[in-house]
């Protein structure tokens, strides 16, 4: 018999701005990765998986500022 398919890993956590939660498979972004809240709107980085940590993202400086 063989073992059952592995899953992904699907982790959740709440936005550093507006607490609104956060779910994220471990198949769709890598450490580091940008993202914006679905709620505010914030940009947000992901710090690590296990446990899940997000932090609001570093402003970007334009460069023709």
């Amino acid at each position: 018999m063989a073992p059952p398919p592995a899953r992904d890993a699907v982790r959740e956590a709440p936005c550093p701005v507006c607490r609104h939660s956060i779910t994220i498979a471990d198949f769709d972004v890598d450490r580091g990765e940008i993202f914006a809240c679905s709620a505010c709107g914030v940009e947000l980085e992901l710090l690590g998986f296990d446990p899940l940590r997000l932090a609001a993202a570093a402003p970007v400086e334009d460069e023709d500022a």
